[in-house]
């Protein structure tokens, strides 16, 4: 048992009087500390009727509005007249235990949330000695370390035994709710005579109790101390501790400034290696260091005191974890050497730091857990529903049910940083508030434990339940008021559709200055969402933009009403788009436009184009094809000179708007005249946007016409230097705009300027292990920006690229592969493209294979089924379907003039017509011009580009010597050369077949079964295993 000596006792009240008064006439007690008494008072109806919760209010001489309001107060000698009506009530004269039992720190308004938010129990009871007026002003609590423990000495104004057996209670039962731990006393010593039963204190308590003590004092365990706080919450703690300046300050208790101070001064020291300079503290509290002084002089201490005391705090509480040195201990304390330290702790331990240390014995305490009780909810599917839900909003105060109608205007889910704005309380006090709706399961916490500061009703009927205690005039003008705190936000990125919600509530209220302010909002979340490609969403934002703008001003509207439906659009609702359309009779370039995007969108593609066609402003596109031939020839000898120092022109190319809905127009045809197997109409179109742009400057679609004015040149003039010019022309242009490209939808007709020069261009102009580097990099791309209609067209260039210039995946890698890169696109609007890709790609690939497989149309993506078939049907020898093939090759001209798939299906046609012109003893007069035609081509662009058509020139020139009876090794020997330099894919095992083919002929068998047996290796190594029987079947026959 501790002995305790008058000088002791004595020094206790001495540092500690000046905290029973304060500057009212009379101590006051916290309302909040009726919360518990009031709770057990509903338990016990009286007999005639009355409310005892009233009676108990009576008592404390406040109304029941008053109890309501924040920051109420009584008078602390009506306290033990309300303990002793409930023992009465209760028959329990012990029920003081049992309220402390029940009592829980938030129920303490600010001082239980400052407690709650502490990073541990120990900074939690150091908060309650600073802060304890705020609940009792007649109250104080001292924590000393001691070798036997922690001492918690609590002392009354009256020291009425009651009152102080509830707050022990208290100090004992909080740190379960604190930390979700049970901690237990040692020792509890009352300054109060032994009752004739002292059992039920022992039992309550579970610890050895003894009276006539001295001084009211719990004993613990010190390593209690270090158990963390479960809501620890840094930031949620300082502006607790703010609030709880502030109402020490309102309050009038006199010793706020000295727990301010000593607050301040824990601060430094922890931070900042004792280093304290009494001015800056002094700055902090607002004051200057002479006044600081002064007013702690008043209050019968000191800086040096306060200091001094804090000191001591914290020096126990190091030597009490043993983690530092003396040494270490001293330096963080300020001490100037550590023969101050060790005269210092004499001086308030009658001991030296070694001998204190020494003495301290911690036991090893079994912790037990006792974690806070949770929210209930099954209340939500009683039966009696609406009664509950009545009674929980009566047991609440106006203030909190305020707060709750604030909250159900947010909507579901609100925040207490969303009703600060409105309300201009701290963020605190409306923690405090709402505490008591979320014990009750009105309200759920949707943060971690670590942040408390974001909610959801626990069910939607009981936000509609605080919508409907409001008029509607309160609705309308609360709405309104959240609308203007949320406006008056710098950052609205989080909060715009709250926002919007708002004002559609409340439009009418709004000056003409906040209607302008709210319009900004709503086009720039318009176009941010556009970009995204959330369009559903940006199409509401516009209109509520639209709603906002004069029908007078008549430009501006216009401008908007378009935009509007063309978001519509491009959200899916082409329905509502028409309607737009049908019920405007303006002109803009838009109209026609939008209306063309809708037949092609209702799969009328050719009504599309006639419809952009007869428009007045594309007068200048020749129609008929010799005029379109002509005027192509003249743009491209005109734009040639332009183009030959790029560089230099583009200096000159600046930004402008002038033609933008006219070079929009033109794109669209572009790509209609293409999709309609119309290139001499699209050749045009794009000829045209490049003349704009070089004409009026630069525009958002002038990267489209110069990638596609690559293709063009490329293409139709066989002009691969002016290609690579016009290929630089876009890059620059995208260079120039960021990579930015007019917004489309993820779901609309490709327009990607890069993936044109991919899939069109680049396989004349670099190599092709570059473009599909290219392809990766778009394909990484589309997917970060979930662009899967763009990605879908990427995997397709890819993937056919990898099929027949293969590098490190055979066949069935790349079948693998191809699940893997299509299974991430998951849009409804797309399974059908996806599904085509997949199973003409898995096509290609089980042609070569020998499995079987449907033929597929020929107008697949960029022709992938019908350039397969060709290439698939040379490389398995199938003699008897070239002649149809041929034909198709013809088709692929009007349809996938230039693309890759083309170049590779014009490459095994051309190979077809030389090896049948062998059997038929030369050429027919037609088939000649074709091969002709088609190998000019070739040899351009191996001329231009040898490392991807090389090979293939070489081949057909093997093939077209055996024709004229010369000899083909040197072109054959070349191929081969050739392959081992750069990945050649199917060209090399085709070479050996086609040699071993000429060996034989020529009795060189020997070297013709090396060839095949060669070409069967490859081909099994890629993974063809069709083509390698095929090749096993002309050894076996060989051999025999």
């Amino acid at each position: 048992m501790l002995i305790y000596t008058e000088r002791k006792q004595t020094q206790f009240y001495s540092q500690h009087a000046i905290v029973m008064t304060n500057t009212h006439s009379t101590i006051t007690v916290s309302a909040k500390l009726l919360e518990p008494f009031m709770q057990l008072a509903r338990h016990y109806p009286q007999t005639d009727g009355s409310d005892i919760s009233l009676q108990l209010l009576q008592l404390a001489k406040i109304t029941e509005a008053e109890f309501n309001k924040p920051g109420a107060r009584f008078p602390e000698d009506k306290f033990p007249l309300i303990l002793q009506k409930l023992q009465s009530i209760t028959s329990n004269p012990l029920v003081a235990l049992s309220l402390g039992e029940a009592t829980q720190p938030q129920m303490l308004g600010s001082l239980g949330f400052l407690m709650s938010t502490a990073p541990n129990l120990e900074l939690a009871y150091q908060i309650l000695t600073d802060y304890l007026p705020l609940i009792h002003e007649g109250a104080v609590l001292q924590l000393e370390k001691s070798v036997d423990g922690i001492e918690l000495t609590f002392e009354l104004h009256d020291n009425h035994p009651g009152i102080v057996s509830f707050f022990l209670s208290c100090l004992i039962n909080w740190p379960r709710h604190l930390t979700g731990q049970q901690v237990a006393a040692k020792h509890v010593y009352l300054n109060c005579p032994e009752p004739a039963d002292k059992r039920l204190y022992q039992q309550h308590f579970a610890a050895e109790v003894s009276f006539d003590q001295p001084r009211n004092q719990l004993l613990i365990n010190s390593e209690y101390l270090n158990l963390s706080c479960v809501d620890a919450n840094a930031e949620m703690h300082q502006l607790h501790r703010e609030f709880a300046d502030s109402l020490m300050s309102k309050i009038g208790v006199q010793n706020a400034l000295t727990a301010r101070t000593r607050n301040l001064i824990r601060q430094h020291l922890s931070g900042n290696n004792g280093l304290i300079r009494r001015e800056q503290v002094a700055s902090e509290l607002g004051l200057s260091l002479r006044t600081l002084q002064r007013k702690l002089g008043n209050l019968g201490s000191s800086f040096q005191d306060i200091y001094d005391e804090t000191r001591k705090e914290i020096c126990l509480q190091l030597i009490q974890r043993g983690e530092h040195s003396f040494g270490e201990i001293s330096y963080q304390l300020g001490f100037s050497n550590q023969s101050a330290f060790q005269k210092a702790f004499k001086r308030w331990m009658n001991t030296t730091p070694s001998e204190y240390r020494s003495r301290i014995k911690p036991e090893q305490v079994e912790i037990a857990s006792a974690k806070p009780e949770t929210t209930t909810t099954s209340w939500l599917n009683q039966s009696d529903f609406t009664e509950l839900l009545i009674q929980k909003t009566d047991h609440l105060s106006q203030f909190s049910c305020q707060l709750l109608e604030w909250a159900s205007l947010c909507g579901d889910d609100f925040s207490l940083e969303e009703i600060s704005t409105l309300t201009g309380d701290p963020i605190a006090r409306l923690a405090i508030y709402l505490w008591p709706s979320e014990q009750s399961g009105l309200i759920i916490c949707t943060d971690d434990p670590g942040d408390r500061t974001h909610f959801r009703f626990a069910d939607v009927r009981i936000r509609q339940h605080f919508l409907e205690r409001q008029n509607e005039t309160q609705l309308i003008q609360r709405h309104g008021d959240l609308a203007r705190a949320m406006l008056g936000q710098t950052n609205l990125s989080q909060q715009t559709a709250k926002l919007f919600t708002h004002i559609e509530k409340a439009r009418s209220l709004f000056s003409a200055k906040e209607c302008e302010a709210i319009l900004k909002i709503a086009l720039q979340t318009s176009e941010d969402l556009a970009a995204a490609g959330d369009f559903r969403k940006a199409s509401y934002y516009q209109s509520q933009a639209l709603a906002l703008i004069s029908v007078e001003s008549t430009a501006e509207y216009e401008k908007q009403y378009w935009r509007l439906a063309e978001l519509l659009f491009l959200s899916g609702e082409a329905k509502s788009a028409q309607e737009m359309i049908d019920q405007s009779d303006c002109h803009s370039q838009a109209k026609p436009l939008l209306q063309a995007r809708i037949y092609q969108h209702q799969g009328s593609a050719d009504r599309a184009l006639e419809h952009l066609l007869k428009q007045p402003v594309n007068r200048l596109l020749p129609k008929d094809e010799s005029a379109q031939l002509l005027f192509l020839v003249e743009q491209t000898e005109h734009h040639r000179a332009r183009l030959e120092n790029i560089d230099a022109e583009f200096q000159n190319l600046a930004e402008s708007s002038q033609q933008e809905h006219y070079q929009q127009f033109l794109e669209q045809i572009a790509l209609l005249a293409r999709e309609q197997k119309h290139p001499l109409l699209a050749a045009c179109a794009i000829c045209l946007m490049v003349k704009d742009t070089f004409e009026y400057g630069r525009t958002s679609h002038s990267a489209f016409a110069f990638a596609s004015f690559a293709w063009v040149a490329g293409w139709f003039c066989a002009d691969i230097k002016l290609a690579r010019k016009a290929a630089d022309a876009s890059r620059l242009v995208l260079n120039a705009q960021q990579g930015q490209i007019p917004l489309s939808s993820p779901l609309a007709q490709n327009q990607d300027p890069s993936l044109i020069l991919s899939s069109q261009v680049e396989h004349w102009l670099v190599p092709l292990n570059k473009v599909q580097r290219n392809l990766s990099e778009l394909e990484h791309s589309c997917r970060l920006k979930h662009h899967w209609l763009e990605l879908i067209d990427v995997l397709t260039l890819s993937f056919q690229m990898s099929i027949y210039r293969p590098g490190s995946l055979n066949l069935e890698q790349l079948e693998e592969a191809l699940e893997d890169s299509l299974e991430p696109i998951r849009h409804p609007d797309l399974e059908h493209k996806k599904n085509q890709v997949r199973e003409e790609i898995l096509s290609a690939l089980n042609q070569l294979r020998g499995r079987p497989g449907r033929e597929r149309d020929s107008a697949s993506v960029y022709g992938l089924s019908a350039c397969s078939q060709i290439v698939n049907a040379l490389v398995l020898n199938e003699q008897s379907s070239w002649a149809k093939l041929l034909l198709k090759v013809d088709q692929l001209e009007q349809s996938l003039p230039g693309y890759f798939s083309h170049t590779e299906a014009l490459f095994a046609t051309t190979l077809m017509r030389a090896i049948l012109a062998q059997k038929q003893q030369g050429f027919s007069r037609k088939g000649q011009i074709e091969f002709t035609r088609q190998h000019s081509r070739i040899e351009i662009w191996a001329e231009q580009m040898p490392e991807n058509f090389a090979t293939q020139n070489l081949l057909i020139k093997a093939e077209k010597a055996r024709l004229s009876d010369e000899d083909p090794t040197p072109f054959y020997e070349a191929v081969l050369s050739e392959c081992q330099i750069s990945e050649a894919g199917y060209i090399t095992p085709l070479c050996y077949q086609r040699y071993a083919d000429y060996l034989i002929t020529q009795q060189q068998n020997h070297l013709g079964r090396f060839c095949l047996a060669e070409a069967c290796r490859l081909y099994q190594q890629w993974g063809a295993t069709k083509a390698a029987k095929i090749v096993e079947q002309q050894l076996s026959l060989l051999a025999k």
